[in-house]
């Protein structure tokens, strides 16, 4: 394991290489096996730090070792930060799904991820509300005050209810 004083003077490669490396040898692959991918030779360069990476050799080596590139650069960041996997707010890196961007609206783009948060939470208070739940119920069960549910509470002609505060 690495400590935090040696993560300091470790450079990107030279983490990202350690992490290959270490996935290549849980994956109880040799360099050689690694051979459709990237030579040997390359391979040792790219797993000390010493060579940098190009995309197209880094795609194949992920798919070579059954991750993907995404997973990879998240161990990579938990190891530069110094912090577990499950404490950047993933439980399980073969859980994470990347969401196209053509499948997020301007809206959602441009208010960030508070404003992909009340865009749930209005669908949520928009479906319980018709299934006949009253203001109090749907906070019940969310788990939200109700002065929240007020907030995204649609009313009759389609236009969101603005709460003064």
């Amino acid at each position: 394991m690495v400590s935090f004083a040696d993560l300091e003077n470790m450079t990107y490669e030279k983490v990202l290489g350690g992490v290959i490396r270490e996935l290549r040898l849980n994956a109880r692959m040799t360099r050689d096996a690694c051979g459709e991918a990237v030579t040997p030779a390359h391979l040792a360069k790219i797993e000390l730090g010493n060579s940098p990476v190009q995309l197209k050799t880094l795609r194949a080596i992920c798919e070579l070792l059954k991750v993907s590139p995404a997973q990879l650069l998240l161990l990579v960041e938990s190891r530069l930060s110094g912090c577990p996997v499950r404490e950047l707010g993933m439980d399980n890196i073969r859980a994470i799904e990347v969401i196209p961007l053509n499948e997020l609206s301007p809206n959602a783009i441009s208010g960030g991820i508070r404003g992909l948060k009340a865009g749930e939470k209005r669908e949520r208070i928009g479906a319980l509300r018709a299934q006949g739940m009253k203001k109090t119920q749907i906070a019940r069960k969310l788990g939200i005050a109700v002065r929240t549910v007020d907030r995204y509470w649609i009313g009759d002609e389609g236009d969101v209810k603005i709460v003064e505060n």
